[in-house]
């Protein structure tokens, strides 16, 4: 399984234009970036102050890029109160739709760009319980993407 936010998330700094000119960030600094700017524009929004945030990760993040995150949300000037795996983001919010007052078994499939996360989550009384978490870093979107692109390039070659 490739690992494409640990290398990011470890390395001192990425050279990236800014301005005219080249200059180094640690990617915490442009995560902390990302934060300020969402910070910002749901305080023009609310028109109030923001101080505290709940952020998603995928499954396959570990303690230290955990660490990172919540980092970068201190730069940003954001308490971050809980880092939630994002299929149990997306069970919460089923939770909280369906009103659900037995034990529930939900499955949760989590295209993103890069990996497929699949989660077994048990909700019980508003408590929910990992059972089995997996990630494919080589199923996301950009892979589906990839093999189409692939395909039709192929395609088109015998035609012409």
């Amino acid at each position: 399984m490739r690992d494409v936010w640990g290398p990011m998330l470890t390395a001192e700094t990425f050279s990236a234009k800014y301005k005219s000119e080249n200059k180094d960030f640690t990617l915490k600094e442009i995560i902390s970036t990302v934060f300020v700017k969402l910070k910002e524009t749901a305080e023009d929004f609310l028109s109030t102050r923001i101080n505290n945030a709940v952020v998603t990760i995928p499954a396959c993040f570990n303690n230290v890029q955990c660490q990172a995150i919540r980092d970068a949300g201190l730069i940003a000037g954001l308490n971050v109160l809980y880092i939630i795996i994002g299929s149990t983001a997306a069970a919460i919010s089923y939770w909280l739709n369906k009103r659900l007052t037995e034990v529930q078994n939900i499955l949760v499939f989590d295209f993103g760009s890069i990996t497929l996360d699949v989660s077994l989550l048990t909700i019980e009384l508003g408590f929910f319980k990992i059972v089995a978490i997996t990630s494919d870093a080589h199923l996301g979107n950009e892979d589906f993407d990839n093999h189409l692109v692939n395909h039709f390039a192929q395609e088109f070659k015998k035609k012409i």
